[in-house]
């Protein structure tokens, strides 16, 4: 026994110490939740890394979408003589949604507008803006009452949820520290 369980043990004796037996059990305690803390760690970094991959993928997957329905726009939908008429894309168009777009004269004059000028209904457009508006949604959705499905806010919940733990677990490390309090 070194000089420090020797003093402690003697102060707790002269004292009459009557918590050992809940130390212990303390003790007991933070080094099985220490274990189990890392093995939380590792499985969170597993579904942190997929969610990871999950949302590289739906982001790459919309650039397709939008630049299909780009593609369609400038080369099949834009009249033939296309010297006279161009595509116009809006702010939000390929960030937030693909709607934001019209093919309008050099002139500017509104030539064909999703669910406006010209429009007749187009499934292939329609279509792609749908694909779009549901990846976009998969991504961004707020865990809530809307659902818990948004990629994004779950990989950004699962990061605090891991810090929290890996300062648990932190804690818990040094536990065995309080083993000369006990019996």
């Amino acid at each position: 026994m070194n000089r420090h369980d020797e003093i402690t043990r003697m102060i707790l004796a002269k004292n009459d110490f009557r918590y050992t037996q809940v130390i212990d059990r303390i003790v007991d305690y933070g080094i099985i939740n220490y274990e189990d803390l890392n093995n939380e760690l590792i499985d969170l970094d597993t579904e942190i890394n997929d969610l990871g991959l999950q949302i590289e993928a739906i982001q790459n997957l919309l650039g397709v979408i939008r630049d299909a329905l780009t593609y369609y726009l400038e080369n099949v939908k834009m009249p033939s003589n296309s010297e006279f008429c161009q595509v116009l894309y809006g702010a939000n168009y390929g960030t937030t949604g693909l709607d934001d777009w019209m093919i309008v004269s050099k002139t500017g004059t509104p030539l064909y507008v999703y669910k406006g000028v010209g429009w007749d209904n187009d499934e292939n457009i329609t279509q792609w803006i749908e694909d779009f508006a549901f990846c976009y949604d998969l991504l961004t959705c707020p865990i809530g009452p809307d659902g818990t499905y948004g990629l994004q806010d779950m990989a950004s919940k699962l990061l605090v949820a891991r810090e929290s733990i890996q300062k648990d677990r932190d804690k818990f490390e040094g536990i065995t520290r309080l083993i000369p309090y006990g019996t």
